[in-house]
């Protein structure tokens, strides 16, 4: 420990002993300031208004003694040393003050230990200081935890490796409809009811070497509610295990009807002979349905056709119109649209589509995507003009 720029407050009525104990400092090699404080009154106001490196008091001031003086530095600053220097004290006096916190003592007539006193109390002072400190943010780090686990949008729950509820987040007893002393005379293992279970020897041995588990499982609520959870689970360095569960009930509800929505739309698509489209202009991706291969004549083995060669079976008249309605798309102009094109068969004769779609606009209103079909009226065309030449 430094002997640098230390502050001392001095609790001495003898001018005389202050400045002896000054002057052997000085020679043992100390640099500091002394605050000297004669009664009760001036060490009060000392530790009030100074922040002290050390306070060396003698036990002989009229009406206040080492005792008191203990007192009250512990209650100003509980960490700054307090070493007895005095004439005389008998050794259960001094004995009794170091139980109450001073750091030593020394008489006047021996102040060769006093150096060695202070460098001593001053490192055990910083040990203890930083003692204070650590124990401080170990409980600001378990107040966050606390605010974090409690306030997590994902139940937590922690358990032993036999699967007993040690602690469980506020959203883990609100899913599962009990109170946490409920919660923690339960069993993980009570909640669930799919397969596999979760202490299976895969899923141990991952977490035994520090992986994490994610899982899908479902679990029934108290109230019988089921619930379909993602459940990501760590073992703690301790041995014990730690869950994040997230509700995806919904998630699984939407994705089934997902699912049944596109097998129906590729039931539809296989089945009418209309053609399907979806074209997403951003990536200019396009997506037709088996009946387009049929109806315009192209090899569905192969890649689909450019848009080059598309247009080449596209009757000259009506090339250009199409190409205008393509960029009326992209530059957000139409909404809804009906077009007829004629289109040239396979015998080399021309027949007709009907031609709807539309748009599917993004958040800010431009246009990403074009939903349409294509539908082949050429044998109506042909009646309406049998029944036009006729009448």
């Amino acid at each position: 420990m430094q002997k640098q720029d230390l502050h001392i407050l001095m609790m001495e009525d003898e001018p005389a002993d202050a400045e002896l104990i000054i002057r052997f400092l000085e020679r043992s090699g100390f640099v500091f300031t002394t605050t000297l404080a004669s009664d009760k009154e001036s060490f009060l106001h000392a530790l009030e208004n100074i922040a002290f490196d050390i306070i060396l008091a003698d036990n002989s001031l009229p009406q206040f003694n080492a005792t008191d003086a203990l007192y009250l530095a512990r209650e100003k600053n509980n960490c700054t040393p307090f070493i007895l220097v005095t004439g005389t004290v008998s050794e259960e006096y001094a004995a009794e003050i170091i139980k109450h916190g001073a750091d030593d003592y020394i008489l006047k007539g021996n102040l060769q230990r006093l150096p060695t006193a202070i460098l001593k109390s001053l490192e055990n002072n910083q040990v203890k200081l930083a003692k204070l400190k650590t124990e401080e943010l170990l409980r600001e780090s378990e107040q966050n935890y606390r605010i974090i686990f409690e306030r997590a949008s994902d139940a937590i729950v922690i358990s032993d490796r036999e699967g007993h509820i040690l602690e469980a987040n506020s959203k883990a007893c609100s899913m599962m409809g009990l109170s946490l002393p409920d919660m923690q005379k339960i069993n993980v293992k009570d909640v669930f009811y799919d397969d596999p279970p979760i202490d299976s020897q895969g899923n141990i041995d991952q977490l035994l070497q520090g992986k994490t588990l994610i899982t899908e499982r479902k679990i029934k609520s108290s109230d019988g509610t089921i619930y379909d959870l993602e459940i990501s689970s760590k073992m703690l360095p301790d041995g014990r295990l730690q869950a994040f569960s997230r509700d995806i009930t919904e998630r699984k509800k939407a994705a089934e009807a997902l699912q049944k929505s596109n097998e129906r739309f590729n039931i539809i698509s296989k089945t009418t002979n209309d053609v399907l489209f979806e074209w997403n202009i951003h990536q200019n991706e396009i997506w037709f349905s088996d009946s387009y291969f049929t109806l315009f004549g192209f090899d569905p083995e192969k890649p689909l056709p450019s848009l080059d060669a598309w247009l080449v079976k596209i009757h000259p008249h009506d090339r250009q119109s199409i190409l205008d309605r393509t960029e009326q798309l992209k530059n957000n102009l139409v909404k809804i649209w009906q077009d007829e094109i004629r289109f040239l068969q396979a015998d080399n004769t021309y027949g007709t589509v009907l031609q709807r779609g539309f748009v599917l606009n993004s958040i800010d209103g431009k246009t990403t995507r074009v939903l349409g079909s294509f539908i082949n009226i050429t044998e109506r065309k042909k009646a309406e003009i049998k029944l036009s030449e006729s009448e």
